[in-house]
């Protein structure tokens, strides 16, 4: 079964060969816990990181709303849909 086949067949729940998956960390993870400790991890689960490398990802860049300290705010019409931004105070 090839692995278009295979992805077709579990889409439809008709038996396929194997549970197609992406398995990742996100930059949350790599921001706050150390890189070699994450890339043990990964190197001890090959399966789930079957391209694992040594070399360390790149520091993820946060968007304000994304940081740490860092709160939602809401700005404009309360009945209309919110406009997302970050506390100017933080």
């Amino acid at each position: 079964m090839t692995p278009g086949e295979n992805l077709r067949c579990a889409a439809r729940f008709e038996g396929p060969e194997w549970i197609p998956m992406i398995f990742h960390i996100n930059p949350a993870c790599w921001q706050r816990y150390p890189a070699a400790a994450l890339q043990d991890l990964m190197a001890e689960h090959r399966l789930l990181f079957p391209r694992c490398d040594r070399e360390p990802p790149a520091r993820p860049v946060f968007s304000p709303v994304q940081k740490k300290d860092c709160p939602i705010v809401t700005r404009g019409d309360v009945s209309g849909p919110p406009r997302w931004t970050a506390s100017p105070d933080v």
